[in-house]
C-alpha cells in the first residue's frame, strides 16, 4: 500500500498526531508541525468535524441534557475546531516543509473539505464500524487507516469484509482507548490477532511511554502513530496522553532502531506487562469513552410500529448509547416492533415486542440511576426512589416538574469541575477532589459540593422525603507512589472540607472508591477512600454515614488484597445506600450482576436487618431502555429476594 509517495511496510511510518492540540490556533498547529518534522515524523494528522451533523443542535448549546462526559467534551471540540480554509493553510505549510498532511474526518461533511488534496484518510477508532461513513469515505479512492479502539474483534472483522468487498487499500491500527491508558492494559498480543485478518497493521498510542512501541513495531507494526503537544499540562481531551517534542523526538529515534523483541525486553524487561492474552476484552476507559467518542443510529423522522426501515429514516450521530452504527446495513429493511420518536436512538428493543417483564417488588426503596431531564418518564413507574446522576449543567438548569413526584430522591454529585470555576472539564484536574493538596482543586470542589446541595434542597420539595446526597470525596493521586504522609494530609483536608458543607436537610453520603479510577478517560490513582478503614475512620471523624459501592470494594481486594466480606463488614454499620455491581480485575467495575468476581449472597446477607436504599450501579445500565438495570433487578431478585 502507497501513501504519497511512501511505500507502507518499506520502514516504520510514523505520524504525529497533532490532533486538537493545537486548542483552535493556527499558529500553535504549525509550531506543532515544525517540531513534528525536527523529531522525524513522515506525517501530521488533524481531527475535522462537523458538529451539526454530529450531535444535537439542542446538546451543542447546552440546552438539552446528555451524559456529562458529552457535555464536557463538547466546549472542548467548539474551542478546537479549524475551519478548512486554516486547515488547507496548515497543508500548504506542510508541503513547503516535506511532511505529509492528513486528517480525520468525524462526518460525511467534514470528510468532503480539502478534496484531492490529502493522499489518505484516518477513521478513529470511535467510527471504525461506521459502515455509512467507511463507505463514504472510502469512494474518495483514497487509502484508508483505521484505528480499532472500543471495538471487538468480531467487529474488525466485519469492517474488514466490508472494505475488502469495496477493494479498498486500509491498515489497521490496534489501539487501546484510554488516554492515557494503564501500561499493563495496552495487550499488545492483540497485533498477532490483527495479523491473522491478512491485512497491514499498525499501532496508535496513547501512552506516554516510548518502549511499547518499540514492542509494536517488532511484533510487526508498520506504522506508530503518537501525540505530539506543546505542554502535556494544557486544558484539553488529548494533552495528557501526548509526548511534547522532546520526548516525541527521543520516541522517533528508539522507534527507527527497529530492535528486535529480545533487545527490547532485555533493555526494557517491564514491558512484558504489557503483552497480554491476545483476546480483546473493552477496558474501563474505553467503555467510558464509548458514550461521547462514539456514534449510534438516530431517528430522523417519527416511524410507527410495524414500519419498514429505510435509509432515509436513519442518521448516524453522537453521542453513543443507541444500536452501533456497525448494525446499519442490518437494520435498514428490518420491521419496527415499537414506535420510534423522531432524535431518538434506536435501540434493540425497538426490534421487540415490548415487555414489562422486570421486577419492581422489593423489601427495601431501590430506583434507578437516571438524569433529572429523565425523570418525568419513570413518575407512573413502580420505582420508590430516583438516584441522579448531577452533571454540572444539571445544577444550573432549572427543575420545575408540574406536581410533586411519588419517589424519594438521591442525589449523586457531579464530579466534574466546571469552566467558570476555572476548569477545562476535559483532564484529570477538574475533578472534584476536597482531598486535594491543590488549594484551587480543593476550593472549586467545596464550591461545587455547595452549589448540588443548594440545587438537591431546591429539588427537594418535588420529592418524598428527606434526600440523600452521595458524594465522590476525592483522594486522588496520579501516580502510584503515595505514602501515609500524603494519606494523611488527604484524610485532613477532606474532613476540614466537609465541615464547609450544610448538611442541614440533606443526608451527605460519602462513597467508597475503586483503587484505579477511570478520569477524563485516563487512569488515576486512589490514595484514600479506596480502603474499607478509610471510609470508616472518615465517617467517624465528620458523623456521616456512607454509600457501600460492591464493584469498587472488589477492585479493592482484587488490587490489594482481603476479601469483601471482611470489607463489607467494616463498612457495614455506617452504610446507608447502597451501590450494587458487579467487578473483575483492577479496573473492570460496574459490571452486570453476576458477570463478574462478587459472591453475592453472604453480601446480602449482612444486611439482612438493616433498612437501606439501593440502585443497580450498572455502566452503561441507561442502554437499549435502562436494560441493564432491568436485568440487575431480575438478577438481584433472585439472589436477594428476602433482603433486597
Amino acid at each position: 500500500m502507497k501513501i504519497g509517495d511512501l511505500t507502507i511496510g518499506e520502514s516504520v511510518f510514523i505520524i504525529a498526531e497533532i490532533g486538537l492540540n493545537h486548542d483552535g490556533s493556527v499558529e500553535r498547529a504549525i509550531e506543532l508541525v515544525d517540531a513534528a518534522k525536527k523529531a522525524g515524523a513522515h506525517a501530521v494528522k488533524f481531527q475535522k468535524r462537523d458538529l451539526a451533523s454530529l450531535y444535537p443542535s439542542g446538546v451543542i448549546e447546552g440546552k438539552e441534557s446528555a451524559d456529562q462526559s458529552v457535555e464536557t467534551l463538547i466546549p472542548a471540540l467548539i474551542k478546537c475546531e479549524l475551519s478548512e480554509e486554516e486547515l488547507d493553510k496548515i497543508r500548504q505549510h506542510c508541503e513547503n516543509t516535506g511532511i505529509m498532511f492528513f486528517f480525520t474526518p468525524f462526518d460525511e461533511k467534514s470528510a468532503d473539505i480539502l478534496e484531492g488534496k490529502v493522499p489518505c484518510y484516518k477513521i478513529a477508532s470511535a467510527d471504525c464500524g461506521n459502515l455509512s461513513l467507511l463507505e463514504y469515505v472510502a469512494k474518495k479512492g483514497k487509502p484508508l487507516i483505521l484505528s480499532t479502539g472500543m471495538t471487538q474483534l468480531d467487529h474488525v472483522k466485519k469492517v474488514v469484509a466490508f472494505l475488502q468487498e469495496r477493494k479498498v487499500e486500509f491498515m489497521l491500527n490496534h489501539c487501546i482507548s484510554g488516554y492515557p491508558p494503564g501500561t499493563e492494559s495496552l495487550n499488545l498480543n492483540y497485533l498477532k490477532e490483527l495479523q491473522k485478518l491478512g491485512v497491514l497493521i499498525g499501532y496508535s498510542a496513547h501512552e506516554l511511554e516510548p518502549e511499547y512501541s518499540l514492542v509494536a513495531v517488532a511484533m510487526g507494526a508498520v506504522a506508530v502513530e503518537k501525540h505530539i503537544t506543546y505542554d502535556r499540562n494544557a486544558p484539553g481531551p488529548d494533552h495528557k496522553a501526548s509526548l511534547t517534542p522532546e520526548e516525541f523526538a527521543e520516541a522517533v529515534q528508539l522507534i527507527k532502531q527497529n530492535l528486535s523483541y529480545e533487545e527490547i525486553l532485555a533493555k526494557y524487561p517491564h514491558v512484558k506487562e504489557s503483552l497480554g492474552t491476545g483476546e480483546r476484552v473493552l477496558t474501563r476507559e474505553e467503555e467510558l469513552s464509548k458514550i461521547p467518542l462514539q456514534k449510534s443510529i438516530y431517528l430522523k423522522k417519527d416511524v410507527a410500529a410495524g414500519s419498514t426501515l429505510t435509509k432515509e429514516d436513519l442518521w448516524v450521530r453522537g453521542p453513543g448509547g443507541g444500536m452501533n452504527p456497525i448494525t446499519y446495513y442490518d437494520v435498514v429493511g428490518k420491521e419496527l416492533k415499537r414506535d420510534a420518536k423522531e432524535g431518538e436512538a434506536l435501540r434493540e428493543a425497538h426490534f421487540e415486542e415490548k415487555s414489562d417483564d422486570w421486577p419492581r417488588e422489593f423489601k427495601q426503596d431501590w430506583g434507578f440511576k437516571l438524569r433529572p431531564a429523565e425523570a418525568e418518564g419513570f413518575r407512573n413507574e413502580n420505582m420508590p426512589l430516583f438516584e441522579f446522576h448531577m452533571s454540572p449543567a444539571d445544577i444550573v438548569r432549572p427543575f420545575k416538574p408540574e406536581k410533586k413526584f411519588k419517589q424519594r430522591l438521591v442525589v449523586h454529585t457531579a464530579e466534574i469541575l466546571p469552566e467558570d470555576l476555572g476548569f477545562s472539564g476535559t483532564d484529570t484536574r477538574s475533578y472534584v477532589d476536597m482531598c486535594s493538596s491543590d488549594e484551587e482543586v480543593r476550593k472549586a470542589s467545596v464550591e461545587m459540593m455547595k452549589r448540588t446541595i443548594k440545587k438537591t434542597k431546591e429539588m427537594a420539595p418535588y420529592f418524598e422525603g428527606i434526600p440523600k446526597v452521595v458524594i465522590h470525596v476525592g483522594g486522588y493521586a496520579t501516580t502510584k507512589d503515595f505514602d501515609d504522609e500524603l494519606r494523611g494530609k488527604m484524610f485532613a483536608h477532606g474532613v476540614d472540607s466537609f465541615a464547609q458543607l450544610d448538611k442541614e436537610g440533606v443526608i451527605l453520603l460519602p462513597e467508597n472508591m475503586p483503587p484505579f479510577p477511570t478520569h477524563a478517560s485516563a487512569r488515576c490513582y486512589q490514595a484514600f477512600f479506596s480502603k474499607a478503614e478509610d471510609l470508616v475512620k472518615f465517617c467517624q471523624a465528620t458523623k456521616l454515614k456512607a454509600c457501600f459501592d460492591t464493584s469498587h470494594a472488589q477492585l479493592y481486594c482484587n488490587a490489594y488484597g482481603g476479601t469483601l466480606l471482611d470489607y463489607a463488614k467494616k463498612v457495614l454499620p455506617y452504610t446507608d445506600h447502597l451501590h450494587i455491581a458487579d467487578s473483575s480485575g483492577i479496573d473492570g467495575e460496574g459490571l452486570q450482576i453476576g458477570d463478574g468476581m462478587v459472591d453475592f449472597p453472604p453480601i446480602l446477607d449482612l444486611f439482612k436487618d438493616k433498612t437501606f436504599t439501593w440502585v443497580g450501579e450498572i455502566t452503561n445500565g441507561h442502554k437499549d431502555d435502562y436494560e441493564g438495570f432491568k436485568e440487575a433487578n431480575r438478577r438481584l431478585k433472585k439472589l436477594g429476594q428476602e433482603i433486597l
